[in-house]
């Protein structure tokens, strides 16, 4: 298979730093950590780490950083991505401007990066959402074998992982002109992404789903004031919003048969696929790395503070004053519920218009030593 290197990597490098959500540079058909490839010079950890040092030469007229791509870069070239059409939100592509804001935004965006850097983004639509990640996965493959290149691979998290592991990506951290020091890079991701020191996938804050998907505690702030609470945003703020906290103010408020009586909830969330966010607000982890970077199982897997936090959360939610079934999302957008689990995109997509003043904090801690 030919595998466009140089230039045209430059190229998409150069681009995906303003553009790309998930990206995944096209690579041969070697396990990734035989890929060739005709890299920058490796940046050294340190320079890695290094924080973005801030000055007035590096910001836009309106204050924000700007990206280390020069004023003369263009490159007159086609970049070819592969992209999930059955993406739950719009991230990649949009046909044309529709008056809603976040697709004209995306539109806006794709033409900005071809406008400034001369390139037209060819996008090729195929499914790969959890139920297709196979298929996904089947057609990249297929595509390289035949000798047809994507610049881009565009998709969900797990599909872009899977290929990784098939050997269709190429190691991110070999070429510095990406700077992942940069802050529309979180760091966290980043670093959680690599795998043995390489960096064959990762997204950012141009990824509509990443915000989107971020799982936040919603709170109806006209209860806690009806039943004289302490305030969420307070209790963040003075470290003492835990799971003892939280849990304890449900059970005051809404037990020994409140709920019956009333009608309202302590506790909701729309699926049982909600209940993941518990286990790392704990700060649990499921894998580690070796002393290699391999990763392997973690002993807070079967530790007794997982088999104390599933209990906690099980409580929770097999109580009477929980509902985790599908009625969630419209008891708390009907003003029924104190608190509920759910991805951010909920309140754009449901919150706009209720008749009370709702607010949004993290997960609780399981207690307060815990570092994050």
């Amino acid at each position: 298979m030919k595998i466009r290197t140089g230039i045209r990597f430059a190229c998409l490098s150069l681009a995906v730093m303003t553009f790309t959500a998930v990206l995944a540079g096209c690579g041969n058909t070697t396990t990734p950590n035989a890929a060739e490839t005709t890299a920058a010079p490796v940046a050294t950890e340190a320079q890695s780490n290094a924080p973005e040092v801030t000055t007035e030469s590096n910001l836009d007229k309106n204050g924000y950083l700007k990206d280390k791509i020069g004023d003369d870069v263009k490159f007159n070239t086609t970049l070819r991505m592969l992209y999930w059409s059955d993406v739950e939100n719009k991230e990649f592509f949009v046909e044309d401007t529709t008056g809603e804001l976040v697709n004209d935004s995306i539109y806006t965006r794709n033409l900005t990066v071809e406008e400034r850097l001369q390139v037209k983004f060819e996008y090729v639509g195929t499914k790969g959402n959890f139920d297709n990640n196979a298929l996904y996965v089947k057609f990249a493959k297929n595509a390289q074998a035949g000798g047809e290149v994507y610049d881009i691979y565009a998709a969900y998290s797990m599909t872009t992982a899977a290929c990784a592991y098939e050997g269709l990506c190429r190691n991110l951290l070999q070429y510095d002109v990406m700077d992942f020091t940069a802050p529309w890079w979180p760091p966290l991701l980043v670093e959680e992404a690599k795998i043995a020191g390489k960096l064959f996938f990762t997204s950012g804050d141009l990824s509509t789903n990443l915000l989107y998907m971020m799982y936040p505690l919603y709170f109806n702030k006209d209860l806690i004031s009806n039943y004289n609470l302490e305030s969420p945003y307070d209790l963040v703020k003075s470290n003492e919003w835990t799971f003892e906290k939280m849990f304890k103010m449900c059970e005051d408020t809404f037990g020994n048969g409140v709920t019956q009586e009333t009608g309202y909830y302590a506790y909701v969330q729309n699926s049982t696929v909600h209940c993941d966010p518990w286990f790392y607000a704990a700060g649990l982890r499921t894998v580690d790395r070796d002393n290699e970077g391999a990763l392997v199982l973690s002993e807070q897997w079967g530790s007794e503070t997982a088999a104390a936090v599933a209990e906690a959360v099980q409580k929770l939610m097999s109580s009477d004053y929980s509902d985790i079934k599908n009625s969630g999302k419209a008891s708390f957008k009907s003003g029924m519920s104190l608190f509920m689990c759910d991805r951010a995109r909920y309140a754009s997509s449901s919150l706009a218009s209720v008749d009370f003043e709702y607010g949004v904090v993290p997960l609780p801690k399981y207690s307060k030593d815990q570092e994050n």
